[in-house]
């Protein structure tokens, strides 16, 4: 009889980008080990290939033969089409897909200094509050046809990327710069339908 081990998801003690990973596999009842890494342990484990083919990158899934995957969003259409929470319709699909590259649109690198550097100037704080703002209102103006998630009826994995894109910012009390969170949370309450999916 062969054992088998549990699915590892490896990334480090942060949400960042395995978060929405995480959410799928906690939802659609995965029994799988958390597997978080500190920054010292990484190069080490990357260049003995442990979690990754070698000189892979962080997130990593190894699967229960062992298989490793790496690349969050490849990892979480794969786990989302494993567990059956795709689009049920071309619509569907299409409407899940607009809003990653909706995300992509918004993908500011030069503002990222926000939520990673205690010396991020102000001018940068309110660019990436300002940057956020206009994302959701995309999504609010996006979402005003009723639907109940991302994609429309469907869970998708839009919906779990979604989700952690709130928990890390709308959300997260813990952000080196306060104001983004209390600014942006203040906003946030404004927006009945960004509300509406992501209490779904």
């Amino acid at each position: 009889m062969c054992i088998r081990d549990r699915p590892k998801l490896v990334y480090f003690g942060l949400q960042g980008r395995v978060q929405s990973i995480r959410f799928l596999l906690t939802h659609k009842g995965v029994d799988f080990e958390d597997v978080r890494l500190t920054f010292e342990d990484w190069p080490a484990a990357k260049a003995a290939g442990t979690y990754t083919p070698v000189g892979g990158s962080l997130p990593s899934y190894v699967d229960d033969d062992g298989k490793m995957y790496n690349q969050q969003h490849a990892i979480l259409q794969m786990l989302a089409m494993k567990h059956g929470v795709v689009a049920s319709t071309p619509e569907e699909q299409y409407e899940m897909i607009w809003y990653f590259e909706t995300l992509k649109d918004h993908d500011k690198p030069e503002l990222m200094a926000a939520i990673f550097k205690e010396d991020a100037t102000q001018e940068t704080i309110d660019g990436f509050i300002d940057n956020a703002k206009v994302l959701f209102g995309k999504m609010e103006a996006r979402w005003a046809d009723g639907r109940e998630h991302v994609a429309g009826s469907s869970i998708t994995a839009g919906d779990y990327y979604a989700l952690a894109q709130n928990t890390q910012v709308v959300l997260n009390t813990g952000l080196k710069h306060p104001s983004i969170q209390a600014k942006l949370a203040e906003h946030w309450a404004t927006l009945p339908n960004c509300q509406r999916v992501i209490n779904n």
